[in-house]
């Protein structure tokens, strides 16, 4: 929510119309119900892999980089923008011992959450201030990517506190 704010505060993006905060009244349930899908999506494949909680606040820490990054980019330069965001993913998925399944279910994400923003935007809800695909910048899929890793990591965490032991 955080990331969303400085997106429709460093004109990203803006909404129609604004009720709170920057945003419209529907971004808060939309983004909850949006995280609800990501790590149930991800707890659908979560199989072969501990949980890890520092691997968790790295993904966290990346997904929100991604969003305050895209908040304060050059928009003149999209190309750029999405060469970071990428090479910032490759990056986290080589640097950790990852299941295999985290990277479709990341690039998953990567398509269907632009394709949602591209629906939204294209019913007038909100517009991007520099689209240039769909109604929406090229670097989007970046964030999602993030997200991706992100959710699954979560879902993991999930999955391990569920089939942990009571005491």
């Amino acid at each position: 929510m955080v990331g969303d704010h400085l997106h429709a505060t460093h004109d990203v993006l803006v909404y129609t119309p604004v009720s709170w905060w920057g945003q419209a009244w529907w971004v808060w349930p939309e983004f909850f119900v949006g995280t609800l899908a990501a790590v149930g999506s991800a707890g659908l494949l979560a199989r072969g892999a501990a949980a890890s909680k520092r691997r968790l606040v790295a993904d966290l820490v990346f997904f929100c980089g991604a969003y305050a990054y895209t908040s304060f980019a050059p928009w003149d330069r999209p190309d750029v923008t999405t060469a970071v965001l990428t090479g910032a993913f490759v990056v986290r998925v080589l640097a950790e011992d990852r299941p295999v399944w985290m990277l479709p279910h990341a690039l998953l994400l990567a398509l269907v959450g632009p394709l949602c923003e591209a629906a939204l935007s294209a019913a007038g809800t909100f517009h991007y201030v520099h689209p240039d695909l769909l109604g929406v910048p090229r670097w989007l899929p970046g964030i999602y990517l993030a997200a991706g890793l992100a959710s699954a990591e979560l879902a993991l965490q999930l999955r391990q506190s569920r089939s942990a032991p009571s005491a």
